[in-house]
């Protein structure tokens, strides 16, 4: 399931057309040259029409169900040309309420948790719909394969979010959910579940934030960020949400969505076990040479 991402309702740099200024080290192949320039040219559009950024949220959550639909109750191959390519079109969505939020001035956390929402529905109807089809192979031992691997990309999403919008924060000063100064008690239960599962896994992350925009330090605190932001970043590709896409579209071509959902708990898990504890060294390594550069240290 998908958490909330860089593409949503939440502050971002913009073009004077509207157009997010993304990172370039954030975006891969796909989202460069595929979703995100269609998702800014249909934002365009919809900002001449009544609809809401919200709204596009819904469709997005919409499409991945209706991706689950064409997987399970079509003919192959159609039920895999067809789910692919709806469910690729969610990418295009879930860049383009966004893009629409920032051109219409309807900017706002309660966009960045609809969005979030959205996905995650969408894709608890994916993951149950995989389950379904499994079970001619394993029986009723498909259903919890089904919700274990649902669970597991939540949490690798989790990890693999949060890490990069802590980033975009640390290096562009870009806030989200998960700013220290953002996070509050009343929040949404949803959001504040997800924000300890990333402080559960990542728990030096709100440290750092603080040291980076200590006024003191700050100009090396970016140094630091910048010198360090390959190794941060690297590697993090497999849990993202366009490779989970195409690999799922690549089972349902050879007609094996068993082997997906064990890629996703079995594969992922054991990578993602491995990722966190690489990042987590690299947090605290990044954690240490900022209290370095604070003058209360260094005058010691």
């Amino acid at each position: 399931m998908n958490t909330p991402s860089a593409d949503e309702h939440g502050p971002a740099a913009a073009t004077p057309d509207g157009a997010r200024k993304r990172p370039p080290e954030l975006e891969d192949w796909l989202n460069r040259h595929l979703y995100h320039p269609l998702s800014f040219r249909l934002a365009r559009l919809l900002a001449r029409t009544p609809v809401t950024p919200n709204m596009v949220s819904l469709a997005g959550g919409l499409a991945v169900a209706l991706a689950a639909y064409f997987y399970a109750a079509l003919s192959y191959p159609l039920s895999a040309l067809l789910g692919l390519g709806v469910h690729m079109s969610w990418h295009v969505l879930d860049g383009a309420d966004g893009d629409l939020a920032r051109m219409t001035g309807k900017v706002s956390p309660t966009g960045e948790f609809v969005d979030g929402l959205c996905d995650y529905l969408g894709h608890i109807v994916m993951y149950l719909t995989l389950a379904s089809l499994v079970v001619p192979l394993l029986g009723i031992w498909a259903w919890p394969l089904g919700v274990f691997a649902g669970l597991s990309r939540a949490a690798q999403s989790n990890f693999y979010e949060s890490l990069r919008r802590n980033y975009e924060e640390w290096a562009y000063g870009r806030e989200w959910l998960g700013s220290p100064e953002k996070q509050s008690k009343d929040s949404p239960r949803l959001v504040r579940a997800y924000l300890r599962g990333a402080n559960s896994l990542l728990p030096l992350a709100n440290d750092i934030g603080p040291l980076i925009f200590d006024p003191q330090i700050a100009p090396a605190a970016r140094h630091i960020i910048a010198r360090h932001k390959g190794a941060l970043l690297a590697g993090l590709e497999p849990f993202g949400a366009n490779y989970r896409t195409i690999a799922l579209g690549a089972a349902m071509m050879v007609q094996m969505p068993a082997l997906y959902l064990v890629y996703e708990a079995v594969v992922l898990n054991i990578a993602a076990v491995w990722m966190v504890r690489r990042k987590r060294r690299m947090l605290n390594m990044i954690f240490s040479q900022l209290s370095n550069s604070q003058p209360s240290r260094t005058l010691r």
